[in-house]
């Protein structure tokens, strides 16, 4: 249970990251609401939240799943002021995945991830989200889809803490083993994302 794997683990953390995964885990029934909290308490006393894809949904306030709601919205974190989207067909259509698409990093994302490429290309899946910030958050659009021009990667504080989350998935290296993985080796992402991971981690920490 991931209450049980909280116990300790927040404490001696800076950031904690939290992967894609369809689902299983599933956060909502395995966290319930005293794990919501522990979270909560975690990044708005000062610590990092990544959340990718399955973890940037369960970041959000509420998520809608091809246009239909989805989940209890007390279950959600709510770190992320707004709603995740899941599904583009202009992106990635129902049942063709995995593929790759393009993103635009976005102007704003340059005070954190100055010397980035203007296009990049990562690995995303028909469920991965897009984010609709409210009209009055302070939500920085790190990058978004070249197709739709939805925010793709988004950063912002939550208290004393600070947030990233993406739809796509920035973490796979699909022509590398750099990642300690073989899958998706078929696919090439022209290049690799993990130098905007690492500006978003030094962004994160640097407290």
């Amino acid at each position: 249970m991931w209450n049980l794997c909280l116990c300790g683990i927040l404490e001696d953390s800076d950031v904690l990251a939290f992967p894609g995964g369809g689902n299983d885990p599933d956060p909502w029934g395995e966290l319930d609401f005293e794990g919501r909290s522990r979270i909560q308490e975690f990044v708005r006393d000062g610590g990092g939240f990544i959340g990718i894809c399955l973890g940037a949904v369960y970041a959000s306030n509420t998520c809608l799943f091809w246009g239909t709601k989805v989940g209890v919205d007390e279950l959600y974190l709510g770190l992320f002021p707004g709603v995740a989207h899941c599904g583009q067909d202009a992106v990635a259509p129902k049942g063709n995945w995995p593929l790759m698409t393009d993103l635009i990093v976005s102007d704003r994302a340059r005070s954190i991830a100055d010397g980035l490429p203007k296009r990049i290309r990562a690995v995303t899946y028909t469920n991965g989200p897009y984010f609709q910030p409210n009209e009055d958050s302070n939500v920085t659009i790190v990058s978004t889809f070249a197709k739709t021009g939805n925010p793709a990667m988004v950063s912002f504080e939550y208290g004393n803490g600070r947030v990233f989350l993406s739809g796509p998935h920035p973490e796979i290296e699909v022509d590398s083993d750099r990642d300690g993985s073989s899958g998706l080796d078929e696919l090439s992402d022209e290049g690799s994302e993990w130098p905007l991971l690492l500006a978003m981690m030094k962004w994160m920490t640097a407290r």
